[in-house]
């Protein structure tokens, strides 16, 4: 619905992905610097855990706030398509969509992603979700540095991306 003009309300659920490799090594390495240098670092066995709890919890409560979603957005990080697939599945509803607005600061390599290949030789039903056809092969961006407060260019674009969708619900991984 529209009220004077303006756009009705969405409802945009932010879910962070698991634990992954990278926050893993801040805990148990011996420098805290070593996980900054994986790249596109996977989820741990609690992260996959912590996903699969929050996909049981929606499938076994029919109440569950994550079951009024309409597409799954996800960050083409791989820790991000893994913690959207343990917890929605890969059926096909809700839609799936992948954006490159909606990633890490990529000031470090466990913020840099991996080429559309690799992404779809790991996860070959990245194919079918919308966005992904678009995604450049190199889709992180590469002139970010330690002294940028906040990608607002990235961030900004990202809220008219969402403000744009159809969608009244969304979730964001």
């Amino acid at each position: 619905q529209r009220c004077a003009g303006r756009p009705a309300m969405k409802r945009v659920c932010l879910i962070r992905h698991g634990h992954s490799e990278h926050n893993y090594s801040t805990t148990k390495r011996v420098s805290w610097l070593g996980g900054l240098f994986l790249r596109d670092s996977p989820l741990t066995a609690l992260g996959r855990s912590q996903a699969r709890r929050l996909g049981d919890e929606l499938r076994s409560d029919e109440q569950h706030p994550l079951r009024q979603v309409e597409v799954v957005i996800s960050s083409p990080l791989s820790r991000a398509i893994e913690t959207s697939l343990l917890i929605f599945g890969e059926e096909a509803q809700p839609p799936r969509c992948i954006s490159h607005l909606h990633t890490e600061r990529c000031i470090f390599p466990c913020d840099t992603g991996r080429t559309t290949e690799d992404l779809l030789t790991k996860f070959s039903c990245l194919e079918q979700w919308e966005g992904f056809s678009q995604l450049p092969a190199e889709w992180w961006p590469k002139d970010r540095s330690i002294w940028q407060v906040t990608p607002r260019d990235r961030v900004d674009a990202f809220r008219r991306y969402l403000a744009q969708r159809s969608e009244a619900v969304l979730a964001v991984v």
